[in-house]
């Protein structure tokens, strides 16, 4: 009785087995003959579907590649990076004083020179800078001004920075340098510095570099004479006056203007030249 019944099982499972099989094909068939049937239609749509897609990664990667140097992103998410109160930069006033040059031997980088100039105007604008930095009243900056344009009157002063790939390494403050440099006024009376130091620039000072300063270069304070020990002062001698930076194969000239006004020079700051 109990085979009887086990076979009985057995025969029932293989015949739902054979009806399911039987279903499957059948089902399958179906979808066979309906996509055989639709196939043009469906490939048309694929390739709409393709074309669709491709114009999506297509406009995705052109936003990618330009909408990077447009967007500032943390101009547009200011409440998670807040940055603060932008502070005037003295672009104009930079831009009349600083001088840039580079020296090559053919294809090759020698040096890389950036001079600033600090004549009266842009100690003044120096001096506006420390104390609002500060919080220095009026009383101190006309203190400091009188300091800073007194100075002046004994010292010719420079702010330099130099990447010098030359291999001894040797800085220009030190007195076998490869490097060396001097003024020439309008009347071709040379001028020789009496000081070089390397120093570590003041963040105004860095300020008036704009984006050519970095880490990269030395940084040296240069002093001239203001005038010969019995003579007019250099900078009442003409209209103009040249700083010459040489070495033993080369040699570069850069030029101010004394006295200049309306200058459209304007220094490059970080914020002009924005990469993401």
């Amino acid at each position: 009785m109990i085979v009887l019944r086990f076979r009985l099982v057995v025969y029932i499972f293989s015949l739902i087995r054979l009806i399911v099989k039987a279903l499957l094909h059948t089902i399958v068939m179906m979808i066979y003959n309906i996509l055989k049937r639709f196939s043009r239609r469906a490939q048309i749509i694929l390739k709409d579907i393709q074309m669709y897609h491709y114009a999506h990664l297509l406009i995705f990667s052109f936003v990618l590649v330009l909408f990077p140097g447009c967007v500032k992103y943390h101009k547009i998410f200011k409440s998670e990076f807040p940055q603060g109160v932008e502070q005037k930069e003295p672009s104009a006033v930079a831009g009349e004083h600083l001088r840039s040059c580079a020296i090559y031997d053919q294809f090759q980088t020698l040096a890389l020179f950036d001079v600033v100039w600090f004549s009266d105007k842009l100690k003044t604008t120096y001096v506006d800078m420390v104390c609002k930095r500060h919080g220095k009243d009026n009383e101190a900056r006309e203190a400091l001004l009188r300091r800073q344009l007194e100075e002046n009157k004994h010292w010719i002063t420079f702010a330099f920075l130099a990447d010098i790939r030359d291999k001894t390494h040797v800085a220009m403050s030190e007195k076998d340098s490869a490097w060396s440099l001097y003024l020439q006024l309008e009347d071709g009376e040379k001028v020789q510095p009496v000081s070089i130091k390397e120093v570590e620039l003041e963040p105004e000072y860095q300020i008036f570099f704009g984006s050519r300063f970095n880490l990269f270069k030395k940084a040296y304070m240069i002093k001239f004479p203001a005038k010969p020990l019995d003579g007019k002062p250099y900078m009442d001698r003409g209209k103009a006056f040249k700083m010459t930076i040489a070495s033993t194969k080369k040699a570069a000239t850069v030029e101010w203007s004394i006295n200049a006004k309306n200058s459209e020079a304007r220094v490059k700051f970080h914020e002009d030249i924005y990469w993401v």
